[in-house]
């Protein structure tokens, strides 16, 4: 009963998806059903597709925080699209060998979308923080943190890859990552959402899709990092 405007996922519907996965994943038998979960999806997907009419959007699914369309984790697109493709629509099981059991109409717009926004990635490996911002060509200074930057979108990237077996959705993500490398040991402190863990937590998740050794590597210098000197002086507390 939340109203239709709640759709991220740190106040909306799909941070509601995310707790049925995570539920569905920890106790057996499964508490939600997949009829369950889909009914969710359809609703999101319905206020994405009339959001995108109504505002114009460059997106086939388009979702508004504070009236902006947010393309990071905490507020945005790509985590809403990330708990879609954990949907039962885009599960493989040995019974369906096709890459998705999503009706046409719904995989065309959610990847779709995530192809718009893929293309909205520069050449460092960052993202705008809006739409509002790439539909106006307005190009802001990039935010490298998990919230409204590249170290959130990599979950999408990451994600995409493993279900449409699209190569250039890993090319993105290990752009993501070297961007991450190179600016995101930052001074914000050691949170999740705009600090240093959050950004190395990234390496891990490359890690898991490739076993790239070198991954493991840079988390480790990012968690060593956590704990120099110089960084409990130049921090902020968040």
């Amino acid at each position: 009963h939340l109203p239709l405007k709640l759709l991220s996922i740190i106040v909306g519907r799909a941070g509601y998806l995310s707790g049925m996965h995570f539920l569905n994943k920890q106790i057996k038998p499964k508490r939600y059903t997949d009829d369950e979960i889909l009914n969710l999806c359809k609703v999101i997907i319905d206020s994405g597709r009339s959001y995108s009419k109504i505002k114009k959007s460059i997106f086939p699914l388009a979702y508004p925080f504070h009236a902006s369309e947010y393309l990071g984790a905490l507020h945005g697109l790509s985590s809403i699209l990330l708990m879609i493709l954990n949907s039962p629509w885009f599960q493989r099981t040995p019974l369906v060998k096709e890459l998705t059991n999503a009706p046409t109409d719904i995989l065309n717009d959610v990847k779709g979308t995530i192809d718009l926004l893929l293309s909205l990635q520069d050449e460092e490996g960052n993202f705008p923080t809006a739409a509002d911002d790439a539909q106006e060509n307005i190009r802001q200074p990039p935010l490298i943190q998990w919230c409204h930057g590249s170290p959130g979108i990599i979950y999408l990237l990451i994600k995409a890859y493993k279900v449409f077996k699209e190569e250039k959705y890993l090319n993105a993500a290990r752009k993501v990552a070297d961007v991450i490398w190179r600016c995101g040991l930052l001074t914000a402190g050691p949170s999740l959402c705009h600090g240093v863990a959050g950004n190395g937590y990234a390496f891990l998740m490359m890690f898991r899709a490739t076993g790239e050794v070198q991954y493991v590597y840079r988390a480790f210098k990012f968690a060593e990092f956590l704990k120099h000197p110089h960084f409990t002086v130049w921090r902020r507390n968040d």
